[in-house]
């Protein structure tokens, strides 16, 4: 794996990135919620008038 990537933070909640994964810098928590909402063909709404905080401290 690119050291680079190693050392870059996920783009969705602020952890350790794992490398590029749905056209995203992301961590892999993030990157099975993402795979499992597409394979599943989940919608999700937000129950905060969208202002959910999304971080690492919430997975």
């Amino acid at each position: 794996m690119d050291e680079g990537v190693c050392m870059t933070i996920c783009a969705i909640c602020g952890d350790r990135a794992t490398g590029k994964h749905f056209g995203a810098i992301s961590c892999h928590s993030c990157k099975g919620f993402f795979r499992r909402t597409i394979r599943l063909g989940y919608k999700y709404k937000c129950r905060f008038v969208e202002n959910c905080k999304v971080d690492k401290s919430k997975i």
